[in-house]
């Protein structure tokens, strides 16, 4: 619903949607045909239909933790981070031309 009123002084919107996936929306709302609200912008992400690697590893030494950690992203058709997102994500090593083991930390 668009149009709410006014009960108390506040007007709750209960049902808003957008239906199109983007960044920087705002809303604006009107009251009296002369007063305006504008929202602070937000984006739309859609739902999760890849993973990306944002941050590759680096500074990797046989038998210790990489100096640089990788960081991956959920992301949209339209390329955003689904923030959203709850789940986990699983590493394994893709190449291995050295017959290498990828680890957890050792406990010391």
């Amino acid at each position: 619903t668009l149009t709410r009123s006014f009960v108390g002084g506040t007007a709750t919107f209960d049902d808003l949607r957008v239906n199109n996936v983007a960044n920087g929306y705002t809303l604006r709302f009107l009251a009296n045909q002369t007063l305006t609200a504008d929202s602070e912008a937000f984006d739309i992400t859609g739902t999760a239909q890849s993973v990306v690697v944002l941050q590759q590893p680096g500074g990797a030494v046989g038998g210790l933790v990489f100096a640089t950690q990788p960081r991956v992203a959920a992301i949209d058709s339209a390329g955003l981070v689904v923030a959203t997102r709850v789940s986990n994500v699983t590493v394994s090593i893709g190449t291995n031309p050295g017959g290498g083991s990828l680890d957890p930390p050792l406990p010391w």
